[in-house]
């Protein structure tokens, strides 16, 4: 399981001095799959931003949540067996299940974040979304200390 991340650079150079969010690649990957599509484009920063809130409620003790997708009726359903620690994860309208530890789907999430704020960070743009990024980092380590107990 995979959460890919690409950078157009003609979206990004566009969008370096606007007001708009910024769009990029992000997809998820399972068994050669992609989710919604290999080439879908989305507003990376607020999806990941709803996938961290989306962690944060299972850890809480919800049993089955949605990882969603904002460009279309696209999401992810999640089932978590706290008991186990195996988070397994639907495509809506897919027929194929992917089941991985949910510690190793925050570690996961958390590369995929540092590669956006990394890609930030290198052309000096948003800093707001460049220090909710580091945020949510935080957010997620601190959901894994609360996994391990």
């Amino acid at each position: 399981m995979k959460i890919n991340i690409n950078f157009s650079n003609q979206k990004l150079v566009r969008l370096e001095s606007s007001f708009y969010n910024i769009s990029f690649g992000i997809n998820w990957e399972c068994e050669k799959i992609y989710y919604p599509d290999q080439n879908w484009s989305d507003l990376g920063i607020a999806v990941l931003g709803c996938w961290i809130g989306t962690v944060q409620e299972l850890i809480k003790g919800k049993n089955e949540a949605e990882f969603i997708f904002l460009d279309g009726p696209y999401f992810l359903a999640a089932k978590y067996n706290k008991k186990s620690g195996i988070l397994q994860l639907t495509p809506e309208g897919l027929d194929i299940k992917c089941q991985i530890k949910l510690s190793d789907f925050i570690d996961k999430l958390i590369i995929a974040i540092e590669q956006v704020h990394q890609e930030l960070k290198q052309r000096n743009i948003r800093e707001k979304e460049q220090m909710s990024l580091e945020k949510g980092i935080n957010i997620l380590k601190d959901s894994l200390k609360q996994l391990e107990f």
